[in-house]
């Protein structure tokens, strides 16, 4: 296994050195106009026959800084809150019991770094989630997890991650726009000990013109190894992304859905969200 670490390290280090890069742990939807962009973003999901607050939910601070022509810190602070009346098995009680439920807490923050190759349309990610969501607070990391399947990571507690990816993208200067997106994570769980390696995916499209953005896309999660047993329902999760946001100056406020596709998403709703973009 710590071979196999070693080799995850160096790739991703590779792949940082040589590709563009224009990280993705964060938003799919994040703009890379600016020498530096700061986005807030809320989402918050529904379930079936769960009451829960209107700021139940996740939250993502995520920023950009160009440090050189050619290199890019980027940084995404993940933050979920859970408060709603639940029925849950209670072990000290050894019984179901009915309880107003009350969690919050920070995720796992990622740290990465991104490059810049002139006119090139592949373009490469890499970075680590530090394991920071706790594991006693585990509704609101059910809360955040569900927000947006392919950043689950974010909200596993005590779990490490080392994420890399590989993007294609369309032309910058097109109004019609697109992008692929592969990416391949290495998580530690410090509970059981035990590595697993998994992956997310993208495929979206869009259009825009000076003030208005709009765009599509499918994403989701894959658990490569360590199946079934993984924190997540099945093999795969996607779903479903529509997002569109405003304005041309450097503030631009945008709104986005996500609606979980297959098995896995029984019992879930739409996801609803809002984000707020500061483009410098």
């Amino acid at each position: 296994m710590r071979r196999v670490w070693i080799l995850l390290l160096a790739s991703a280090g590779v792949l940082a050195a040589h590709l563009p890069h224009r990280a993705h742990a964060q938003s799919i939807w994040m703009t890379r106009e600016g020498r530096d962009v700061s986005m807030i973003e809320f989402l918050h999901p529904s379930e079936d026959f769960v009451d829960t607050d209107t700021f139940n939910g996740a939250y993502f601070l995520s920023g950009r800084v160009r440090i050189s022509p050619s290199l890019t810190f980027v940084d995404q602070v993940p933050f979920a809150s859970h408060h709603a009346v639940r029925t849950f098995y209670d072990y000290q009680l050894n019984g179901f019991v009915t309880g107003d439920v009350k969690e919050s807490g920070v995720g796992n923050i990622y740290l990465g770094v991104e490059g810049t190759r002139p006119e090139s349309r592949i373009f490469g990610e890499a970075g680590l989630r530090l394991p920071l969501a706790s594991g006693e607070k585990l509704f609101a990391a059910d809360q955040g997890v569900i927000a947006d399947v392919r950043r689950s990571q974010a909200f596993f507690p005590k779990t490490i991650s080392f994420e890399g990816a590989v993007n294609f993208v369309s032309e910058a200067a097109s109004p019609l726009t697109y992008r692929l997106r592969l990416n391949p994570i290495l998580e530690y769980d410090r509970n059981s000990s035990s590595s697993r390696l998994s992956g997310s995916y993208s495929g979206q499209v869009g259009y825009r013109i000076s003030a208005v953005r709009v765009g599509a896309a499918i994403s989701g999660r894959m658990q490569i190894t360590n199946y079934p047993s993984g924190p997540l329902p099945g093999r795969t999760q996607n779903q479903l992304e529509l997002h569109s946001d405003f304005l041309s100056g450097p503030i631009r406020p945008g709104f986005e859905a996500k609606i979980p596709l297959g098995d896995w998403g029984q019992g879930l709703g739409t996801v609803v969200g809002a984000s707020l973009t500061w483009i410098r």
